[in-house]
C-alpha cells in the first residue's frame, strides 16, 4: 500500500547496515514510495541481526525494514540463483542501490521493469568509489553533491539521470550529512519516477572522473598548512570511523582525538594546552580547538 502522496512504483532497496543506506531507506519511507523489499550486503543471515537488534535495542537498516514487514534478504552473492529468484518473486520496477559493495551482473539489472539506479553521494563523474564523502571532507570540499545514475558494470560510471548539489556544513557529523545526502538524493529518484516513459540518462565524462580507494590510517592526518576551517570540518565529519588524527606541530608529532571548536582568527601560538586534553592548533588560516588522543601505553 502506497502512502498518500507516494509513488506507486514498487522499489527494492539493496544497501548496507550503514548510515547513509539507512538514511536512504528512512527517506524512501518518508517520501512514500512503495518498497517491497531490502536486500543487504553481507554474508550473515539477517534473522541474526534482527535478534542481535532486538537483544541489544539496536536500529539497523534489515531491523527497520522487518518492522515495515518488508522483504528482508542477506545479498552475499549477488551471482546466486536464489537472489534472483528472489528479485523475480518481488517484481520490483526499480532496483535502487545506496552504498552497495558489491557489483550487479547486467542480468539482475534486467529484472528491475523499469530500471536498476544507483545513488552516489558526489557529483559524478568526481569521487568514484566506496566512501566519497570521506574525501571530499578531506580535501576541504565546501560543496558536494548527491547523483542518480544508472547501474553499469563499472562501478559509479553508469549514465547520469539527475544531480543536485548539496552544501557541506562544517559543524556537521557524518550522520548528518549522510541524512541530508539521503533526502536531497530520494527527492531526485521520486522526480526522475514520476513519469512512466523510460528515464533520460547522460554519459559520463570519464576524461573527468576520479576514483579514490577505502581510507587507510594515514589518510586521516591533518595539516596546519590547511585552514582551520577544512580541519574542522574534516574531523567533525569523520569522527564515526574511530579513527585517530595525526598532525605534525614544530617537528612534534601528536594525535587528536577529535575536533571542539574552530576560528578564524589565528592565534600567535602554534599549540597551546588548554584545560585537561584540549588542545588549541594554528592553522593557515584560524585556529582548531581539539581533543588529544591517548597516546599508547597511557
Amino acid at each position: 500500500m502506497t502512502p498518500s502522496g507516494g509513488t506507486a512504483a514498487r522499489t527494492l532497496l539493496l544497501g548496507t547496515e550503514s548510515p547513509f543506506a539507512t538514511a536512504v531507506f528512512e527517506a524512501l519511507v518518508a517520501a512514500g514510495v512503495d518498497l517491497v523489499g531490502v536486500g543487504v550486503d553481507g554474508l550473515y543471515d539477517p534473522r541474526a541481526i534482527l535478534a542481535l537488534s532486538s537483544r541489544d535495542h539496536r536500529t539497523t537498516l534489515a531491523s527497520r525494514a522487518a518492522e515495515r514487514e518488508l522483504a528482508v534478504r542477506a545479498v552475499g552473492d549477488v551471482t546466486h540463483p536464489d537472489v534472483a529468484a528472489w528479485v523475480v518473486d518481488l517484481a520490483p520496477d526499480f532496483i535502487l542501490v545506496a552504498c552497495f559493495g558489491r557489483v550487479l551482473p547486467e542480468s539482475l539489472c534486467a529484472l528491475a521493469a523499469r530500471d536498476c539506479l544507483n545513488l552516489h553521494p558526489s557529483l559524478l563523474p568526481r569521487y568514484r568509489g566506496p566512501v566519497p564523502l570521506f574525501w571530499q571532507l578531506r580535501d576541504g570540499t565546501a560543496e558536494t553533491g548527491i547523483t542518480l545514475h544508472r547501474v553499469a558494470p563499472e562501478i559509479d560510471a553508469g549514465p547520469v539521470v539527475a544531480r543536485a548539489r548539496v552544501a557541506l556544513e562544517p559543524g556537521a557529523d557524518g550522520a548528518a550529512h549522510d541524512a541530508r545526502l539521503a533526502q536531497v538524493g530520494v527527492a531526485l529518484f521520486v522526480d526522475a519516477i514520476a513519469d512512466d516513459g523510460p528515464l533520460a540518462a547522460e554519459a559520463q565524462d570519464e576524461s573527468a572522473a576520479t576514483r579514490q580507494p577505502l581510507p587507510r590510517a594515514g589518510d586521516f592526518r591533518v595539516s596546519t598548512t590547511w585552514s582551520a576551517r577544512r580541519v574542522y570540518a574534516f574531523m567533525r565529519g569523520t569522527a564515526h570511523w574511530g579513527m585517530p588524527y595525526p598532525v605534525e606541530v614544530d617537528g612534534r608529532e601528536r594525535l587528536l582525538a577529535g575536533a571542539l571548536a574552530w576560528s578564524e582568527n589565528t592565534s600567535p601560538e602554534a599549540m597551546a594546552t588548554g584545560e585537561g586534553d584540549t588542545v588549541r592548533l594554528r592553522c593557515t588560516p584560524g585556529v582548531v580547538e581539539a581533543r588529544l588522543a591517548r597516546e599508547p601505553g597511557c
